[in-house]
């Protein structure tokens, strides 16, 4: 049995959902807090970025088979082809699988990155009060003053954030994959 930890409007949740549904893994999901990320404190995996902070990531997965617990969609899912290796993610050939596998990691920080700054700003010049029920816990039936309010304030968090995305949050790297503590 896997856990996944998730956001679930996420684009890279969605990449290891439709992983685990196409290998068939028995899973379950948690929804995350995604400010204070409090349901995964236990994990005590954490990405470590440039700068040395630590934080945690979703997606993240906690495969209970192993105890092994694996964060960013592109590392879980070479996890999971190393770990069930049928039905097969990537080619068999190991220049096509490096070649997707480039394509990948190149389209997750470049596109991914990209459409998710677009559509947060979208949301947040249209209908700012969607960012309050996607963002803060027990929004989703709150008065429409109050989600506006509290859209606004995470619109001006989130554009904070990617302001910044490019300097002091950049994630470390070692090879291909991010930098790890799986000591869960």
């Amino acid at each position: 049995m896997i856990t996944l930890y998730q956001l679930h409007w996420s684009h890279y949740v969605e990449k290891v959902r439709w992983a685990l549904d196409y290998k068939k893994v028995e899973w379950s999901a948690v929804d995350v807090d995604p400010f204070t990320k409090r349901q995964m404190r236990h994990l005590r995996c954490k990405l470590t970025l440039d700068s040395g902070r630590e934080m945690y990531s979703v997606p993240t997965i906690h495969d209970h088979a192993t105890d092994s617990a694996i964060g960013d969609s592109s590392s879980i899912l070479d996890y999971l082809e190393r770990t069930y290796p049928e039905p097969a993610l990537y080619p068999s050939d190991a220049a096509d699988q490096h070649e997707v596998t480039r394509w990948m990691r190149w389209l997750d920080s470049t596109l991914g990155l990209a459409a998710r700054r677009l559509g947060y700003t979208q949301i947040a010049l249209e209908h700012p009060a969607i960012l309050a029920s996607l963002f803060i816990p027990g929004m989703a039936h709150a008065g429409a003053f109050k989600k506006g309010l509290g859209g606004a304030i995470v619109a001006g968090v989130l554009s904070r954030r990617f302001r910044g995305a490019s300097d002091s949050s950049t994630i470390a790297q070692t090879g291909s994959s991010k930098s790890w503590n799986n000591a869960c």
